[in-house]
């Protein structure tokens, strides 16, 4: 009978732990989607910033002097 209850407890924390564990990865997997976002709206103005450098350096370069 002891054998049992501490088999039971057992799979009861295992589980808790299982059902922990996936809601642990679904907030990763948010976060991560979140950073992606992040990431991507840094690339896209990187990627502005970089054409109107670009822009500014052939207008300074076709200047007459």
């Amino acid at each position: 009978m002891v054998n049992l209850k501490s088999e039971l407890e057992v799979r009861a924390l295992h589980e808790k732990l299982d059902h922990l564990m996936i809601y642990q990865q679904q907030e990763l997997i948010e976060l991560q989607k979140i950073q992606i976002d992040m990431l991507t709206d840094l690339q896209k103005e990187v990627g502005r910033e970089r054409k109107s450098r670009m822009a500014n350096e052939k207008v300074v370069r076709e200047k007459p002097r």
